[in-house]
């Protein structure tokens, strides 16, 4: 499951960390920066450390599906819980649970498997995401997310520094590395004929590093490839969109403090539980060094998921 995000980066900040190489295969030498989309139907997007479902998010998609050219690539923010282009009366009076759609099942619910069938499907693109660990006394939240180069630490407020730094038309983004989950987005009218965006992240099985938290994690997207396969238009491409969904990828994590149980603490960190340390984005690479004990869950950590 996947019901609380971060995403820390600032709209131009998030154009760099999605630039990609333009052609069906990125066959261009130039790394080009996504562009950014607002939408007015759509809550603005507001960084956080804390992004709960209904909240805002920032999502990638292809360059037509937000009116621009097809090879484009496209951030939009969306409403975080799918809402079906079926739906009839206010949002607030949906129902459904729509922030997460089983791997397994959603082809046969026609609230995820029309939008997939249209082609649209999104990568919903973060800092990392939140499990938590229930004893008899408390919630205890975790943080997971995508190792990144050691050369990054809490001192850097990559939202601060200049572009030269984080990014160049060679190499593309060489800031810390996001976390990118597969999602399924719709559009849905008001009476007033306004459009929503609104999507849903792709959720799969836990694979036996991650089972000790919970019993399903998101599908992550690992490489550029499965992003642009995912985001590929039609199911006739060779690997298609379906054969990403594996139980494989690299995470580390670590405990955050409990403020986070709360989805209103907007501004809390995740920087580890016990670091004296809260400086922006890159707070999640402080104490990564030790592995976690089989028996103390306590203890900050990290462990590779292979």
């Amino acid at each position: 499951m996947c019901g609380r995000t971060a995403c820390t980066l600032g709209p131009e900040r998030f154009r760099l960390a999605c630039s990609y190489k333009p052609g069906k295969a990125g066959g261009k030498d130039k790394y080009q920066k996504a562009r950014w989309v607002d939408q007015q139907g759509c809550k603005q997007y507001q960084p956080s450390c804390n992004i709960a479902p209904t909240d805002t998010l920032p999502v990638l998609v292809r360059g037509e599906l937000g009116s621009c050219p097809d090879e484009e690539r496209v951030i939009m923010p969306m409403r975080w819980g799918l809402v079906p282009f079926f739906h009839k009366g206010e949002v607030t009076d949906m129902k459904l649970t729509t922030f997460n759609a089983r791997s397994e099942e959603f082809l046969n619910k026609a609230t995820f498997s029309t939008p997939f069938k249209r082609n649209q499907r999104c990568v919903v693109v973060c800092d990392g995401y939140y499990e938590w660990k229930k004893s008899d006394a408390a919630r205890q939240p975790y943080f997971f997310y995508t190792e990144g180069d050691s050369k990054w630490d809490g001192s850097c407020d990559v939202n601060s520094l200049s572009e030269e730094k984080v990014w160049n038309e060679d190499d593309g983004w060489t800031g810390p590395r996001l976390t990118m989950m597969a999602g399924i987005f719709d559009t849905w009218k008001s009476d007033e004929k306004e459009t929503l965006y609104s999507c849903t992240i792709l959720t799969q099985a836990s694979n036996d590093h991650l089972k000790w938290i919970h019993h399903r994690m998101p599908v992550f997207l690992s490489s550029p490839a499965e992003v642009q396969g995912w985001l590929a238009v039609g199911e006739e491409q060779s690997p298609g969109p379906l054969d990403l969904i594996t139980p494989a990828d690299s995470l580390v994590w670590h405990q955050v403090s409990p403020d986070l149980n709360s989805a209103r603490n907007k501004a809390v960190t995740y920087a580890p539980l016990r670091s004296t340390k809260q400086a922006g984005f890159m707070s999640a690479w402080l104490q990564k060094g030790q592995k976690r004990p089989a028996e103390e869950e306590e203890t900050p950590a990290k462990r590779e998921m292979k």
